[in-house]
């Protein structure tokens, strides 16, 4: 009986074995889909805010777009307030760190100088 109890435990921890090494090599997957992700958000991002002051400064008609940028800045403002981690946690240094690009001001205005 003991025997059959000790290749029980030794088939026990070999399989937690197993199952740990599968869940790291899931985790790295899923951490590196979610970075491809973040990156061409961010680039389909900052090429929407490009097409939008373009379009701001080409336009001759009375339409203003000021009332457009200012609802999209405030949920910049919103997400750099709430939703983006605080730096130096532990998410963000997961993520890549340094998120100040990522919330690029419409409208002509922006915290890293590019309008």
């Amino acid at each position: 009986m003991a025997i059959l109890v000790t290749q029980l435990k030794t088939a026990n921890e070999a399989v937690r074995t197993l199952m740990a090494q599968r869940n790291d090599e899931r985790t790295y997957q899923q951490k590196a889909a979610l970075a491809t992700a973040r990156k061409q958000a961010d680039e389909a991002y900052h090429d929407f805010v490009a097409m939008l002051n373009a379009a701001a400064l080409m336009d001759e008609s009375e339409y203003t777009y000021e009332v457009l940028f200012n609802q999209i800045n405030e949920l910049i403002n919103y997400k750099r307030l709430y939703i983006v981690p605080k730096k130096g946690s532990k998410s963000e240094d997961e993520d890549g760190g340094d998120s100040e690009d990522r919330g690029q001001q419409v409208g002509g205005s922006s915290n890293d100088g590019e309008g």
